[in-house]
């Protein structure tokens, strides 16, 4: 279990800190929980978290694809398999003293994470390369289909006009080998 003020078990993830407050809480039908949050007792550098099942699997400094992770999360979904997706800060300077912008982290219990899609990155809206001014909140991730593709939903900005973007993602057992370069499925504006 997990309490605010509980000391959080090295073997969980902790750094002698302990659980502070819970942002996102998700749960599975197979049980899986899903619990977003602060630590406190610890650096301020590395408080927010991403736990499975009790564990912390990512957390604030942590480094994906040479962005390190850097502020806070904005939004947080588990699908029925067990894979959760993130829209979280991040920095592209591992130092801190780059750019503070958004991406989306796609991550499961084992602790693999994987960098999805960031502010800056080119989406495909209409047939034509656009560039991804923001990343807002609204996030949701899908099953795994028969395919062992699963598609993760979000909320986004580009060329002044807020829409709505799909990306379909390979099945688990390939997320490293997706990289920037991900095909987005579809894209619909949002209706005023």
């Amino acid at each position: 279990h997990i309490r605010a003020a509980d000391a959080i078990p090295a073997a969980n993830g902790g750094l002698g800190d302990d659980w502070d407050n819970f942002d996102f809480q998700r749960i599975n039908e197979a049980g899986t929980y899903l619990i977003t949050g602060d630590t406190g007792g610890g650096s301020s550098d590395n408080d927010e978290f991403v736990s499975v099942n009790g564990v912390i699997v990512a957390r604030e400094g942590d480094l994906f694809d040479g962005c390190c992770i850097d502020g806070g999360i904005e939004f947080a979904d588990l699908n029925e398999d067990g894979i959760w997706a993130a829209i979280w800060d991040f920095d592209d300077d591992i130092t801190g003293g780059g750019s503070d912008e958004e991406a989306i982290y796609l991550g499961d219990a084992a602790g693999v994470s994987q960098l999805l899609i960031k502010e800056g990155d080119q989406v495909s809206v209409g047939g034509s390369l656009q560039t991804l001014t923001d990343i807002t909140t609204g996030l949701a991730i899908g099953d795994v289909q028969g395919d062992g593709t699963y598609y993760v939903w979000f909320r986004g900005v580009s060329d002044g006009v807020q829409r709505q973007f799909v990306i379909a993602v390979p099945e688990p057992s390939t997320l490293g080998l997706l990289g920037l370069g991900v095909a987005l499925a579809g894209v619909r504006r949002r209706r005023a």
